[in-house]
């Protein structure tokens, strides 16, 4: 129960409480309050229990933390994933921003590279949407429960499968498209590639990877009560 002394000095000052109010509200002095709220003693669980009651919470919130209706908020493995997440999404926006950019402005890199360049822009693009969407379902559950039963998450599960496959094809064959081109067609070849976004490029490459990075986070999310 480390957490309880800043737990309930948190709370106390939320509902607009001083020490001394508190302490009369739950029937002991204001410096227990004070030793409670210092780390100094702790309340015993019957205390706690009345505690929350005074305060308009419960003993778990005490103890735990943040919570909106029994979920612990602020969860350390939702706040690393988040930054995890993040992290590698802006890495990968750097490459496909600055990289992969430079090298087709050189027309001579971008020739001999074509191939591969457009295998990466036909991943990495998706795949750092892919992350963000997870990143930002990560940063939602840590304020909300978004943990399902099993039968919804077999559901998303295989929606997002299918919505990060359709991606994986259309660059598979895109790579593959370009590997049958003649040479004498490098014009065509040139403007081919990362700065040629329609509508269904932004579909396949940002839409869906991003679904589908959110609903395979989601979709591990288990119910447990």
């Amino acid at each position: 129960m480390s957490d309880v002394s800043k737990n309930l000095k948190r709370i106390r000052i939320e509902r607009n409480l001083t020490q001394d109010e508190l302490a009369e509200k739950v029937c002991v002095t204001r410096q227990t309050i004070s030793n409670w709220e210092t780390g100094k003693s702790q309340p015993d669980i019957e205390t706690l229990v009345t505690l929350g009651e005074v305060l308009g919470t419960d003993a778990n919130e005490l103890i735990y933390g943040n919570k909106t209706n029994g979920y612990i908020r602020f969860q350390k493995k939702y706040v690393a994933m988040t930054i995890v997440c993040m992290v590698i999404a802006a890495i990968a926006v750097v490459l496909d921003c600055t990289i992969f950019p430079a090298i087709k402005n050189d027309f001579n890199l971008y020739f001999y590279y074509s191939w591969w360049l457009m295998f990466a822009t036909m991943v990495i693009r998706p795949f750092a949407v892919f992350t963000f969407g997870c990143g930002v379902v990560s940063a939602i559950s840590m304020f909300a429960d978004l943990s399902l039963y099993k039968k919804e998450r077999l559901i998303i599960l295989l929606i997002s499968i299918l919505l990060l496959l359709i991606p994986l094809y259309l660059g598979i064959m895109e790579v593959l498209l370009l590997l049958r081109v003649n040479i004498s067609n490098y014009v065509w070849l040139i403007n081919v590639g990362m700065s040629d976004i329609g509508i269904e490029k932004l579909i396949f490459l940002h839409i869906f990877p991003f679904l589908s990075g959110a609903g395979l986070f989601i979709a591990t999310r288990k119910k447990t009560v």
